[in-house]
C-alpha cells in the first residue's frame, strides 16, 4: 500500500509542478478565465495574467503540502520519532502556507471589482481551479492519514 501512496503523491507532485509552471507563464489561463474574441482576435480580461501568477503560487503551495505528506510517511516508515515531528511542523506550516495563498488568490486582485461580481461569470472558473485543489488536497491528506 505504501508504494501506491508514493506513486500517487508523485503523481500528483507532477501535476502540481505542470499546473504552477503553465499558469505562471500565462499558457494555461483557460483554466481561471474565459477568453474575448473580437475582431483583433483572442485576449483575456484584465488581470487574468496577474490571478494566474496567483494560482500558480497556490500550486507551489498545494506541491509543498503533498511533498510534507509524503515525508511524513517515509519518516513515519523509519520510526525514527524527530523526523515524523519535523515532519508533522512543516507540513502544518505547508498547509498554513496553502490556506493563506489560497485566500490571497479569492480575494486579492482589482480594487474596483465587488466581491459579488467577482465570484459570479469570471471568476467562476477559478473558484473552480481553487475548489478543486482542495478536493484534492483532501483527498491526499486521507489517503496519507
Amino acid at each position: 500500500m505504501e508504494i501506491a501512496r508514493f506513486v500517487l503523491g508523485t503523481i500528483l507532485l507532477a501535476v502540481a509542478a505542470l499546473l504552477t509552471v503553465q499558469l505562471y507563464n500565462g499558457r494555461w489561463l483557460s483554466l481561471i478565465a474565459r477568453p474575448k474574441e473580437t475582431k483583433k482576435g483572442t485576449y483575456y480580461p484584465e488581470g487574468t495574467i496577474n490571478t494566474g501568477k496567483r494560482a500558480a503560487w497556490v500550486m507551489v503551495a498545494c506541491f509543498a503540502v503533498v511533498a510534507t505528506l509524503m515525508a511524513y510517511e517515509m519518516a513515519m516508515l523509519t520510526g525514527i520519532p524527530v523526523f515524523v515531528q519535523a515532519a508533522t511542523i512543516v507540513n502544518n506550516v505547508a498547509l498554513v502556507a496553502y490556506f493563506a495563498s489560497l485566500l490571497y488568490t479569492l480575494f486579492a486582485g482589482r480594487a474596483d471589482q465587488s466581491y459579488q461580481d467577482r465570484f459570479k461569470k469570471e471568476g467562476a472558473r477559478l473558484l473552480l481551479l481553487l475548489l478543486g485543489s482542495c478536493v484534492v488536497m483532501t483527498a491526499v491528506s486521507v489517503l496519507f492519514a
